[in-house]
């Protein structure tokens, strides 16, 4: 979203979002938790044609399954490419706008971006791409008074220091997408970059702080991963939690990551989305990867 919001504003469109969802919580999704920042857009046809990919409804892991299992002929994917075309076109000539994400959101993930120079007025956009990501975070990342509250809660349930590292060591389902890594590898670009020995790790996996513990006894660990926590897989997730659930333990993430903005070294993995976010909202010299030398899109 980040992403997208910056190519908008770059290229004169205004940028609408679509928070009707309801995967997150129980009446919206960014804006049970943030306040409004945009124009907001809910008409329901947006669930079935607004998505990041071309093909809508079908998305790129059906459209792969089905061919692999032959249950629909390849020949018709461009009678559905030009199906999906033309709703969109009619929908978008009825509501008077003039783009779905999916036409938008390849050109916002512009590896290219990597190596340009920004510069807005507006919000004070002077720099880099992480420099102006972390001006469009500045300004959209606030949350409604009563999730506040609850952030505030969890942060004061654990007593950081006012110098304190920060680690993100992803488990679960993560592991599809790019090798875990060894707790080792996290732990020595700490010790490279800075002689505190006390640290806060965002881990969906309790396993990993007892291993932590155990293996750098002289370190202090800090988290707010429950001890019952042994891994983070989405689809069994989404399946057998409430909405409530969901949002609490959105809610206890968003606590999470504002005590990592406030490390004085960060390390994670570039390719995970807590990294690449964090790679945004804090300085650039604060982060690294065990994955990649440099921050990147992923």
């Amino acid at each position: 979203m980040i992403l997208c919001y910056l190519y908008c504003l770059c290229n004169d469109i205004e940028f609408v979002l679509y928070d009707s969802n309801h995967s997150f919580s129980k009446t919206h999704d960014f804006l049970d938790f943030f306040e409004p920042f945009c124009a907001t857009d809910n008409h329901s046809f947006n669930k079935k044609y607004n998505r990041r990919d071309f093909f809508g409804e079908m998305g790129w892991r059906s459209m792969f399954k089905d061919l692999i299992t032959n249950t629909t002929s390849k020949d018709e994917y461009p009678l559905k490419r030009m199906r999906l075309r033309l709703v969109g076109d009619f929908y978008k000539k009825i509501y008077g706008f003039d783009y779905f994400t999916y036409e938008l959101f390849s050109l916002a993930r512009n590896r290219d971006w990597e190596n340009s120079y920004f510069y807005n007025e507006n919000i004070c956009i002077d720099g880099d791409l992480q420099d102006a990501c972390k001006k469009i975070i500045d300004k959209i990342w606030k949350y409604k008074p009563d999730v506040h509250a609850k952030v505030e809660t969890y942060k004061e349930a654990i007593s950081m220091p006012d110098k304190y590292l920060g680690l993100h060591i992803r488990g679960g389902d993560k592991v599809m997408e790019y090798d875990i890594q060894d707790v080792s590898k996290y732990m020595s670009l700490l010790e490279q970059h800075s002689s505190l020995r006390e640290a806060f790790v965002l881990t969906d996996d309790y396993g990993i702080i007892l291993k932590l513990r155990n293996d750098y006894p002289r370190w202090e660990f800090h988290t707010l991963c429950d001890e019952l926590e042994r891994g983070y897989y989405h689809d069994v997730f989404m399946a057998n939690t409430d909405i409530e659930s969901i949002a609490n333990r959105h809610i206890k993430l968003f606590a999470s990551m504002d005590i990592l903005s406030k490390s004085q070294i960060f390390v994670g993995t570039f390719s995970s989305n807590p990294g690449m976010y964090l790679g945004m909202r804090m300085d650039k010299e604060k982060t690294f990867g065990v994955d990649f030398e440099k921050w990147r899109i992923w």
